[in-house]
């Protein structure tokens, strides 16, 4: 009777462990992403990326922006972090809710910021964005990023950049 008690005990305990240890990585997932928001899409800071994300990323954008093939590896994700920053000086990226796991994250964000300078070719328009999206990551053994898909309404982007204007409904 013991044994069985005792085996009990360390079964039940393991799967304690395992539990506390799923959530700690859980917890290590979204720090890791708050950490890519902060360091590298706020403060530009691009030494984090080695840390961050893997060589080899895919940077998945919305299929109407028709960015085909998608930015890939260290320097296409920089081109498209600093692209962002490089037309709205200001951005900031904020992370209003964050689901985690050790393999997959997926994060609501809100971006505002002013186009002041030229944004991926389009001249300056003083503009102000503000606009949710959903990013979702997959995360390879090491915590680090080797897929993200954004999606966005780009349709809102476009209104508030003052490039679209939308029909009137109809009377």
């Amino acid at each position: 009777m013991k044994r069985i008690v005792l085996s009990l005990v360390i079964v039940l305990a393991t799967l304690g462990f395992a539990l506390v240890a799923g959530a700690q990585d859980e917890n290590m997932t979204a720090a890791h992403i708050e950490q890519i928001v902060t360091e590298l899409w706020n403060a530009g800071d691009d030494s984090a990326i080695a840390d961050l994300i893997a060589e080899d990323v895919v940077v998945n954008l919305p299929p109407s922006l028709n960015v085909n093939p998608p930015f890939s590896g260290h320097e296409g994700y920089l081109m498209n972090v600093m692209g962002w920053r490089a037309g709205l000086p200001d951005l900031k990226i904020e992370v209003l809710h964050l689901i985690a796991s050790d393999e997959l994250a997926a994060a609501r964000v809100m971006i505002t910021g002013t186009q002041t300078e030229t944004f991926f070719g389009i001249p300056a328009t003083n503009a102000e964005l503000a606009f949710a999206a959903n990013i979702l990551y997959e995360l390879d053994d090491e915590g680090k990023v080797v897929a993200e898909w954004w999606e966005w309404d780009t349709t809102l982007e476009l209104i508030q950049l003052g490039l679209f204007t939308p029909p009137a409904p109809p009377q």
